[in-house]
């Protein structure tokens, strides 16, 4: 009796690890899908860039005396007293530190809801007023994406060497 107990126990511990694994490797791979369709959209787009998120200021908030927005130095000097209606993302792309202006409300893709700094991104349209900006979700899409390069890099890679 005692041992059918253990090994209830054991299987149901067991268990409840598996169905965890698997929820956490679901998330994971919805969040990378999600990336993955902002990829393809910003892939269409004539201007595109990507690369890390150095700083990101949500809210704006102007000041009415002087027509300034002092929390965002560089969104006052694009957009002057319409700065209030912005927020400010500086970012280190390929083109070197841009400065992206998205509306207040902006619905980012990728499965991440907010840019945080040292995130990645994506970016299609102009700086100024972008079409798309992917973030990726969370740590979960990045550690898939590394696991899949793993098995191109050596996987695939050696098999295609030893098929020629």
């Amino acid at each position: 009796m005692i041992y059918k107990l253990k090994y209830r126990i054991v299987f149901y511990v067991l268990g409840i690890m598996m169905v965890s694994a698997g929820v956490w490797l679901t998330m994971g791979l919805i969040e990378y899908g999600d990336f993955r369709h902002s990829v393809g959209a910003v892939g269409t787009c004539g201007y595109q860039d990507g690369g890390y998120v150095a700083t990101f200021m949500q809210t704006c908030t102007l000041v009415t005396p002087a027509m300034i927005c002092p929390s965002c130095p560089m969104t006052t000097s694009t957009w002057a007293s319409a700065c209030g209606a912005f927020q400010e993302l500086i970012v280190a792309g390929q083109y070197g530190t841009v400065i992206i202006t998205p509306f207040a409300g902006f619905q980012y893709s990728g499965g991440g809801s907010m840019p945080s700094p040292g995130s990645a991104f994506l970016l299609c349209g102009p700086a100024t007023v972008p079409f798309v900006i992917g973030i990726p979700g969370s740590a979960r899409a990045n550690n898939i994406q590394k696991t899949i390069d793993w098995l191109d890099k050596y996987i695939i890679a050696n098999y295609e060497k030893l098929t020629k």
